[in-house]
Order: C-alpha cells, then structure tokens, then sequence
C-alpha cells in the first residue's frame, strides 16, 4: 500500500513536471532546482494570476514531499521564495498590484519555512554554513527585486510591501543569531544596512530581540556597562571591557574595473580599507545577482546574463569585531550599447547642432523623482542615500545653448538641459552643477546643494 502511494505521488510530480516545466511554461534554458544565485525568470503561466497557477501550486507541493531531510526542505523553500520575489516583481509591472500583495503571503511562508527548516537541520546536527551562506546572498536578491517593485506600487500598497521586506529581513537576522551568534548577525545587518538602508531599522519592529549595526561582543568580562539594556538585548548593548578596542576599520574606497561589463561578463572589485595595523581583517563579499568570489580586499564579480544595475557589497570586520560595509552600483549591458555611446560621430548626432546665440538666463530647475525619498529642504534638496532623481534646467531656447554638468559625488548621466543623477550611499552634503553657454561667450552657472541622509522616516 506505501509503495503504491509512492508511486501515485512520482507520477503526479512527472506528470506535473511536463506540464510546468514544458517549452510553452517557461522561456529559454531550464533553469537548475538548485540555482547558486538569485537569478530568476518566471513566466506569465507561472504567476498567481495564471489559469494553470493551481497546478504550479500542485507539482510545489509534490516536490516538498519528496525532499525528506531538513536541508533539502530549506533548499526547495529557498527555491520558492525566490521565485515568488520574482513574480512580485512581475506582477507589478504588468500593474496586478493586488495580485502582488496577495503573493506577499506566498513569499512570506516560504521564505520563513526555507529559515525554519535550516534551523531544525543546525539542531540536527547537520553542517549548514554553505546553506546559510546561500539564503543570505539569495536575500539581498529578493530585496532588491521587491524594492524596485515597491517603487512602482501606488501608495496604497507600499506598506504591505515595506512589511514583508521588513519581516523577512528580521526572520533571517534572527535565524543567523541563533545559528551563528550575535556578532555574524550584527555583521549581516550591516551588510544588509549598506545595501538597503533603513531596512534594519524596520525590521527591529519584527524582533523581540533586534540586531544593530556596528555590534561590538566583550572580549572579556565587562566592567562598566554604557547605558540601560533592555531585556533581551543583551547581544546588542555595547559594552567597555577591559581590553582597549582600536579604532574601527573604514571603508576608504570601494572601485570597480571596468565599470561597465557585458552578461556573463567579469570585473575585479577593489577595497581599500583604513585600519590599524596590528589588525587582522576579514572580507565579506555579496551581490544582488551573479557570482562573487571574494580573496580579501579584491574580488571578481561574473555578471548575470540580463542586462541592469546590480549591487557589490563587501563587509570588512577586525579581530575586535568591529565593522563597516560599502555598497556599490555594477552596470551590465549589451556591447552594442556601449559602442554607440562612445562612438565620436554618433555622439556629435545625439548632441545635435552647435549652440546659437541664444539667452543663457537659468529660470529655474525641475528636480523630480519616482519614489518619495526627496523633498525640498531649507538649503536645496533632501535625498535618502542610493536613491535618484532628475534635474532639469529651465532656459529660454534650449536648442540656442550648451550645457555643461557636474555633480560633487554620486553618479551623473547629463542629456542636454537634463541629468540624471543617483546619489552616493553615504550620508553626506553634494552639489549638482550645470553650465548654460552660447557661442556669443556668454555663460550662467548655478548650483543645486543636495544633503543625502539614511534617514528614510524622515521623508
């Protein structure tokens, strides 16, 4: 009679399989059950809002009960939750935002199962770090995919998305407190805190026992504790002991060589870190998507095969446990993209005829942004750090004059009276430049101050 319900169920997972997995459910390559990186496609036949989606519900829950032990189970609920990321993100941009806040629930539970499975294998006595190690880079992935789908919600259902984020960032904090300690937490916080800031901040509202960046453990007993700990945040309270700490490592430079790489292509990433000399530093090198392989303070990345803006972030730490992170942007594109840009004769094309002699008078500037981390301040603009907008110079007659941009950090992408402008991911005071010229010689220059902060409550 068992065998016979085996039997039943290998072919309802075949069967369902075919039907899933066929040349009419999914585009392109079959993509591994075990991918090493968070990469995922999903079809318009695999989303919730699908006619077969109950089947795609079906051969899930098949697979699940064919994986026995614990790591496997975390393994195929990585898979899900990853998925479900991906199709959140595609729902929304085919406008179903109810669709995608429904799904929400999905990825939720299986992001919290693919946590609590690798819990019960570490109990079991099974060695998880590998795993761990995946479901922590898979994370910053599924972040980065429901951030870019929150930014395209209506505001209505940006706080159900700015939930499941928050909560699935505090489940896996907790998850790696338990497995690996206070301080892999804390460092993982501030992996996550450098790539997505304010995420932390939120999640603490999930945890009874909330994971702080920048966590120092006593390096022996403590003599005079700083401040109150509440109970249970004992892991977080920063305490002086009787060893004197060196001052904390600082990330001086994070660079990238090239900046731009084909798909599948590869680049090397630079870390240039001030520190004390008598400290023995370790490198934590992530990324959103591709391959990462970290030796110290270089690491090669290999890009995904889908062109976009990706994340490199590397977590320095010293032997006292203190730490700093850094993000930073890696473009990928098609070579043909690259060759229009720098060709010469395309470029005079794109920038049409010389300037006329036209009114250099700047009327004003229209500075916008497709999400609500920017507002006029008192000296200019306030911009939560990574985040972008547009800058437009209003003149008379554009097409009688030249402009000339320049911005004192972050990135600037100038198309004649407009640029395009994402701000660095440190809080700091910038300055965004333009020069208005005619070939008369004459020329109006003005600046924008913008002040970039971590603050996202403050918006």
């Amino acid at each position: 009679m068992k065998g016979g319900l085996w039997l039943i169920r290998l072919l309802l997972l075949a069967g369902v399989s075919l039907l899933v997995f066929s040349p009419l459910a999914v585009h392109g390559e079959a993509q591994s059950p075990t991918p090493v990186r968070f990469d995922y496609d999903v079809s318009e036949l695999m989303l919730p809002s699908s006619p077969i989606y109950p089947i795609v519900t079906t051969y899930r829950e098949a697979r699940m009960s064919f994986a026995e032990r614990s790591p496997d189970k975390a393994t195929v609920s990585l898979t899900y939750a990853n998925e479900d990321a991906a199709a959140i993100g595609q729902l929304v941009q085919r406008n179903e935002f109810v669709d995608a806040i429904n799904h929400c629930n999905v990825y939720r539970e299986n992001f919290d199962l693919s946590v609590g499975w690798i819990a019960i294998a570490q109990e079991r006595g099974n060695d998880v770090s590998a795993l761990l190690a995946r479901i922590k880079n898979d994370h910053l992935g599924q972040q980065a995919v429901l951030q870019e789908a929150t930014a395209g919600m209506p505001e209505w259902a940006i706080e159900g998305m700015d939930t499941t984020r928050a909560h699935a960032a505090s489940l896996l904090l907790e998850g790696v407190r338990e497995i690996e300690g206070g301080r892999a937490a804390g460092l993982y916080a501030s992996t996550l805190e450098a790539v997505y800031p304010g995420l932390v901040k939120e999640a603490a509202a999930f945890s009874s026992n909330p994971v702080e960046t920048g966590q120092v453990e006593p390096a022996s007993d403590p003599i005079v504790i700083s401040g109150t700990a509440d109970q249970g945040k004992a892991d977080t309270t920063i305490v002086s002991t009787q060893a004197v700490l060196s001052p904390p490592p600082d990330i001086a430079s994070l660079s990238v060589s090239p900046e731009i790489v084909e798909p599948e292509g590869r680049c090397q990433v630079r870390c240039s870190v001030i520190a004390d000399e008598s400290q023995q530093l370790e490198y934590l090198w992530l990324c959103s998507r591709g391959e990462i392989d970290g030796d110290g303070d270089e690491a090669m990345w290999t890009a995904p095969s889908r062109t976009g803006t990706y994340k490199v972030v590397v977590t320095v730490t010293d032997s006292d446990g203190q730490n700093d992170s850094l993000a930073i942007d890696v473009r990928v594109r098609e070579p043909e993209e690259e060759e229009e840009e720098d060709d010469p004769d395309e470029a005079s094309e794109s920038d049409g005829e010389a300037p006329g002699s036209g009114s250099t008078e700047i009327l004003g500037f229209q500075v916008t942004a497709e999400h609500k981390y920017l507002e006029p301040s008192m000296v200019g603009y306030s911009i939560l750090v990574g985040r972008g907008c547009t800058i437009q110079c209003d003149v008379e007659d554009p097409s009688e004059v030249s402009f000339e941009w320049s911005a004192s950090g972050g990135e600037l992408v100038a198309d004649g009276d407009t640029a395009a402008w994402t701000a660095p991911h440190n809080p700091t005071n910038l300055e965004v430049t333009v020069t208005v010229s005619n070939n008369s010689g004459d020329s109006t220059t003005e600046t924008i101050p913008f002040h970039v902060t971590t603050c996202s409550q403050c918006f």
